[in-house]
């Protein structure tokens, strides 16, 4: 194990056991969001590869970041659909409305912390798996990118589907991503729909929500918003 694997397993550890902590024995909402703040970090350094890693493995490391992820939101209680948002450091965003309906902010993004303060509102700042392997290659347009991340990068699907028109839409053939964590697909929405919407941000650097999802028959259907501002 590397040393930045070391680092990252260690942070999600203390992140996790001192954000319960102060949520659940202290209530204290600064210091949970010290503790979530060192658990994603720790995410950041587990999913960022040394060299090329085969698609499967690629998976594993976003599913089990999934589920950690999955944890800090049951112990939140959040519940509200986040939004896909661009920073000005060339990472992607989730913000989750502390209050209202999911609006983009006006304000650029570049957060120092784990609630980000807007016109439009409070935000609960989260790093997205998919945040890192979304600045990764360069494409020529987000049809590409999205296809590209979750077929091959991530072998989250046998293939897909993208129409990019008024809003984004796919159609996921055979997806692989059922591991169970309803809160995370609340929030983030399912980890492919959470693939693509990180994508689709970084690439068009503007704020994206997963709008719809509808599974049948070996199949998926997903709708994202772009957002003009």
């Amino acid at each position: 194990m590397s040393r930045a694997n070391i680092a990252g397993t260690g942070l999600i550890a203390f992140g996790v056991v001192f954000a319960v902590f102060s949520h659940v024995l202290m209530n204290n909402v600064p210091l949970t969001a010290v503790g979530i703040g060192s658990a994603v970090l720790g995410l950041s350094f587990l999913i960022t590869p040394e060299k090329p890693l085969p698609g499967r493995v690629t998976r594993a490391i976003i599913e089990g970041s999934a589920l950690s992820l999955e944890m800090l939101l049951e112990e939140l209680n959040v519940k509200t659909r986040g939004i896909y948002v661009p920073g000005e450091d060339g990472r992607v965003y989730l913000l989750v409305p502390l209050s209202g309906d999911p609006i983009p902010p006006i304000s650029s993004i570049n957060p120092n912390g784990m609630v980000f303060r807007d016109r439009r509102g409070e935000y609960l700042v989260l790093i997205p798996p998919a945040s890192e392997i979304a600045k990764v290659g360069e494409y020529m347009n987000v049809e590409d990118a999205i296809t590209d991340l979750l077929v091959n990068v991530t072998e989250l699907c046998e293939n897909v589907k993208v129409i990019y028109e008024d809003a984004i839409y796919l159609e996921v053939k055979k997806p692989r991503t059922g591991i169970g964590a309803k809160r995370f697909e609340k929030t983030f929405g399912s980890l492919d729909a959470s693939v693509a919407a990180c994508t689709a941000a970084a690439m068009l650097k503007k704020p994206v929500l997963v709008a719809s999802e509808h599974e049948e028959r070996g199949r998926k259907l997903i709708t994202l918003k772009v957002y003009s501002t």
